[in-house]
């Protein structure tokens, strides 16, 4: 069974919550929302290098300041939790970093400040740690995904889409990567993973399950023609240009 470093995330924080975490976390601020958008930042910031691929190891969290001042006795445990959630995930999909992987809450300033409950994201290669001019290229996710010939894609309402992420949301959410307009679908519903030439499907914990080829599954590898199933929506999984 393949890791799940959002999974052991959330295990990690329900711990805390056991002791005195909960009374200091009282912001409109969602531990996992934040998480999932720090593993998009990472995976975004990708960079083809000689010793495999590199990706941003420091990362920055603003907050409103009224969420910034609410979570102070607990920012240091949750910045230690999401940095361990960063490393597990470069670990799981060969991510060379730089350097440890930190995270650090701050109060955002200015007009341009988050409201309560929102937050953005910012990353960075540490200081000095960047490797040699001439060694490394930026590459997109579309040419790390259709660098080999073995590109996945998904059939949906007969629309092709290219599986050009490491980690592809599907969910109701239109901040998902795939929408889906099924009212039995959660906001986010289910993940697809790329390891190597291989596409992973997790049920993110959804209300009514993700189906494949009929069975229900938390976690499944993908094969040539297999079908996903959202409430009523079929997501057909293929290969190939």
């Amino acid at each position: 069974m393949m890791a799940n470093p959002l999974r052991d995330f959330e295990r990690s924080l329900e711990r805390l919550f056991e002791g005195g975490f909960a009374r200091a976390f009282k912001t409109r601020l969602h531990p996992r929302a934040i998480a999932t958008e720090l593993r998009k930042e990472m995976d975004a910031s990708r960079l083809a290098d000689i010793g495999g691929v590199l990706v941003h190891n420091e990362f920055t969290v603003e907050v409103s300041p009224g969420d910034f001042a609410e979570l102070e006795t607990a920012r240091q445990k949750l910045e230690r939790e999401l940095a361990d959630f960063l490393a597990a995930h470069a670990r799981e999909f060969g991510y060379r970093l730089a350097g440890p992987a930190t995270v650090e809450l701050k109060a955002a300033t200015g007009a341009s400040a988050p409201a309560g409950g929102a937050f953005r994201v910012a990353s960075r290669l540490a200081e000095g740690t960047a490797p040699p001019a001439g060694h490394t290229a930026v590459m997109t996710a579309a040419e790390l995904a259709t660098g080999s010939k073995q590109a996945g894609f998904l059939v949906v309402e007969g629309k092709r889409i290219l599986l050009d992420r490491a980690v592809t949301v599907i969910g109701r959410s239109l901040q998902s990567d795939i929408p889906v307009g099924d009212p039995a679908a959660s906001r986010a519903h289910a993940e697809l993973r790329r390891v190597g030439d291989n596409y992973y499907l997790f049920d993110s914990e959804s209300t009514n399950g993700t189906f494949l080829n009929g069975e229900r599954v938390e976690e499944a590898v993908l094969a040539e023609g297999d079908v996903i199933l959202i409430g009523e929506t079929e997501l057909r999984f293929e290969r190939g240009g």
